[in-house]
């Protein structure tokens, strides 16, 4: 079913916003960096969706994870 996200107060919709978000290789962490290394497997969990305006580390994201992968 479709879940609606309404970024409000201190987020913002920019530059950032629809950069995929990759399974970081380091456990429990998110990222929109591709994992670089040889042998590193690759997947897309979801895009984002609005940035903070406070700490640009922080961002709303739609969580659609991709059914395809693959190995760098």
């Amino acid at each position: 079913f479709p879940v609606t996200i309404t970024c409000q107060g201190g987020y913002v919709i920019g530059a950032d916003h629809g950069l995929p978000v990759y399974v970081s290789g380091t456990t429990g962490v998110m990222t929109t960096t591709q994992p670089p290394n040889t042998g590193d497997v690759v997947r897309i969990v979801g895009h984002i969706y609005c940035q903070s305006t406070t700490d640009t580390n922080w961002w709303t994201m739609k969580f659609r994870p991709s059914n395809d992968w693959y190995e760098q």
